[in-house]
């Protein structure tokens, strides 16, 4: 998605997404477009935040094996 919305390798904006999404509207993924508009602001920290979570991803996978 970053390699979407960020050209150049400038730094991704919000704005950079709204204007993809409003794009989005006229091709054939319109339908899906609701959806990442209603989770915008959680796509749009993904891009500018560098947390991740690969380093517990095993422990969070083993605590889902135990319930």
């Amino acid at each position: 998605m970053q390699t979407l919305l960020c050209k150049r390798g400038d730094t991704c904006t919000g704005g950079d997404l709204k204007a993809l999404l409003e794009e989005g509207k006229t091709t054939l993924l319109s339908r899906l477009i609701p959806a990442l508009e209603r989770d915008a602001a959680a796509i749009e920290a993904s891009l500018v935040t560098p947390w991740t979570t690969s380093p517990v991803e095993g422990q969070i996978s083993r605590l889902k094996m135990i319930k």
